[in-house]
């Protein structure tokens, strides 16, 4: 069964950023999995949390499974487009700490954003310029 193993490396990546720890549950009857987030012992429906819990749950799930299935580490990227526009501020003092990660486990990260400080937190900006009738990247 793959689901422990699954559980137990989201839960190891999730402390590089979060203090919370995620518990998924298999439905046997109609084989779908509830995730629920655990903090201080209290559990909560991931379905019920802040957006910004979603999103770092489901960015250090997804980096778990990419690394599970593509073992050879080609095409090691991540896309996010306007994944911290949610977040309260309370979670955005841990934007950092999601960049670092994403630096950690991914070649290339791509995010897509229109908020001037997140875009000062990337290593490398690229800006795109609409010309009428082209677009221009300026690296």
């Amino acid at each position: 069964d793959v689901l422990p193993i699954i559980i137990q490396q989201v839960n190891y990546l999730l402390l590089e950023i979060v203090d919370f720890q995620l518990v998924f549950k298999l439905i046997p009857h109609n084989q779908h999995i509830e995730v629920e987030m655990k903090h201080r012992d209290v559990s909560y429906s991931l379905a019920t949390c802040s957006s910004s819990e979603k999103v770092i749950s489901d960015i250090v799930t997804r980096t778990v499974l990419s690394k599970l299935v593509n073992k050879t580490h080609i095409g090691n990227i991540f896309i996010g487009d306007e994944i911290f526009a949610q977040f309260d501020i309370e979670r955005k003092s841990q934007i950092p700490k999601v960049f670092d990660f994403l630096r950690r486990h991914f070649d290339i990260s791509l995010i897509i954003t229109h908020n001037d400080d997140i875009r000062q937190m990337a290593n490398k900006r690229i800006q795109i310029i609409e010309k009428d009738p082209w677009s221009t990247l300026i690296y």
